[in-house]
């Protein structure tokens, strides 16, 4: 009984050990590798925007880097170097902050609109990096946590 007690405690420990890890999303895009480094944020039945993460609170996302400086189309957003602490601030009307902030603790601000999605209800917290067709060579990056996607792109220098 007690060798049944020790191991249901392993798994215990461990799951919640897995439910706390760090997820990487990486992708390599015309000789660029971008990459982010977060935690899933894992909620069960709770919103996540605006419930388990506050709207108009600055929330600490984790680590983007990027092999070579890249900017966000159209704008004068340009990120030099190759690692960014990844913050945002979302709003309940209007567009998010999106934080870049370098190791001089300089903030680089970029705003977008979120977008709904239908038909999605994601109870974690996930990022993808994808090529976009017909847009080579740019990366799109993907924020997705209930039904909201937050979203922009990166383009190498």
């Amino acid at each position: 009984m007690l060798r049944f007690f020790y191991i249901f405690v392993c798994l215990i420990i461990s799951y919640g050990t897995q439910a706390q890890s760090n997820y990487i999303a990486k992708n390599e895009i015309k000789n660029v590798v971008y990459e982010i480094k977060y935690n899933k944020h894992i909620v069960n039945n709770q919103k996540i925007w605006g419930e388990y993460f506050p709207f108009d609170k600055k929330i600490d996302l984790g680590v983007i880097s990027f092999s070579k400086s890249v900017k966000i189309p159209f704008t004068k957003v340009i990120l030099e170097n190759q690692t960014y602490s990844f913050s945002i601030i979302p709003k309940e009307n209007g567009d998010w902050k999106i934080i870049f902030t370098n190791e001089n603790a300089e903030e680089i601000v970029y705003y977008t609109s979120p977008f709904k999605l239908f038909n999605t209800n994601s109870e974690t917290l996930l990022f993808y990096i994808e090529e976009p067709e017909p847009i080579n060579g740019m990366a799109f990056i993907r924020l997705i946590g209930n039904n909201t996607q937050i979203s922009f792109y990166l383009e190498p220098i």
